[in-house]
């Protein structure tokens, strides 16, 4: 299990596969990481604003890959870990990154704000899959029957890699799902978790599950 975070923080939790409460989260940053930032001034005036700019801290915001020698992370930049050492990967696009799907060893995916999808490795690059008039802001992204759905501030989008285009996706579902922010696939099931809207999908039909805290959407 890795996790990553603000200034650059990655940790692996260890343990040994019988006792969870044993397990302890090391440090696998190494250099890559910043230090600690400093504590803000008290006044919100020019002091704060010099703060700001000496502790710009680079996020990252999710992390995943095909193997702990091959792992990618992902936020305000792009890195690779070779199971020895982060290498910072140079992009197309300067755009920030929020999620990774990795289909195999040479195809990763990641996804990201004003349109961003690409798709490649850190052997042999990456390809972007989006055109000049796609800005959504991607925030999760998964394979579900042989197309990758995107989930984004305007709603579901999916891309077909036979047709070669980022298209809207639209549901079954009345009214039809807008909320999308996270995406999850798991045993033929394709799962949407919106900020309100819950939804999933069977490969056949759209299914909307009320969400206790908020009021149904109908």
């Amino acid at each position: 299990l890795y996790v990553c975070g603000m200034s650059r923080q990655v940790y692996r939790f260890t343990w040994d596969g019988k006792d969870l409460s044993a397990g302890e989260w090391i440090n696998v940053a190494g250099s890559m990481r910043q230090p600690p930032s400093s504590e803000p001034p008290d006044d919100d005036g020019e002091a704060f604003d010099q703060w700001l700019e000496d502790n710009d801290s680079i996020d990252l915001v999710d992390i995943n890959g095909p193997s702990d020698t091959d792992i990618y992370a992902v936020g305000d930049e792009v890195w690779h870990f070779d199971g020895r050492a982060w290498q910072q990967l140079a992009m197309r696009s300067d755009e920030p990154l929020a999620a990774i799907k990795v289909l195999d060893q040479k195809r990763v995916v990641l996804v990201g704000h004003n349109g961003s999808v690409l798709i490649g490795n850190a052997k042999d690059g990456f390809s972007d899959l989006s055109t000049a008039g796609d800005n959504q802001n991607f925030t999760a992204v998964e394979w579900f029957e042989e197309k990758l759905f995107l989930a984004s501030n305007f709603g579901l989008f999916t891309y077909d890699p036979v047709r070669k285009k980022i298209e809207k996706y639209a549901t079954t579902l009345k009214p039809d799902l807008k909320d999308t922010h996270m995406l999850e696939a798991k045993d033929g099931v394709l799962l949407s978790f919106g900020f309100k809207d819950l939804a999933y999908f069977d490969g056949q039909k759209w299914t909307r599950v009320d969400n206790p805290d908020n009021p149904p959407i109908r």
